[in-house]
């Protein structure tokens, strides 16, 4: 299945068929996502495949796109790369799996909300203060004038130090 990605699917019918999602989720469908991000025409692409052995279903693949968010040193719009390889695990209510206790299993009852879930895993991805690197940043030029600036006073106690 390619383009647009569905925003609730059953992951146990896809494992069971071993389907594949591959296409772009807009980011205006991504409500808390949309609130870091400075523009909201970016695109997220998809690309996973189910499948399911004996335990639970499993769903892994690559989350991409590029975001533009505001750098927190100058407030200026920067470019974030999104490239992530996940893998997910589902089960019904109250089955057990042996032998899968080192990884999380996510609990779904119906349909899961896939569009939540690949939001979840973005934000947790993006770092805690996003700025531009050091030598791309319009304020950390600035900021540098500063020290500079600081460095070269004159400090008036410096007669007394020798």
């Amino acid at each position: 299945m390619s383009g647009r990605i569905p925003a609730h699917i059953d992951p146990f019918r896809f494992a069971d068929l071993g389907n594949r999602l591959s296409g772009t989720i807009p980011i205006t469908e991504l409500s808390r996502l949309c609130q870091v991000c400075n523009k909201a025409n970016s695109t997220l692409e998809l690309d996973m495949s189910f499948s399911k052995g004996d335990g639970p279903a499993i769903m892994q693949g690559n989350i991409s796109g590029n975001l533009m968010l505001a750098c927190q040193r100058c407030l200026e719009p920067m470019r974030h790369d999104i490239d992530l390889g996940s893998r997910f695990y589902f089960s019904r209510p109250g089955l057990r799996h042996n032998g899968i206790d080192d990884v999380d299993v996510i609990v779904v009852e119906g349909e899961l909300d896939l569009y939540a879930l690949i939001e979840d895993e973005v934000l947790l991805s993006l770092p805690m203060i996003i700025m531009h690197a050091a030598r791309e940043c319009p304020a950390a030029a600035l900021m540098a004038e500063k020290d500079e600036a600081k460095l070269q006073k004159q400090n008036p106690f410096a007669v007394l130090k020798n």
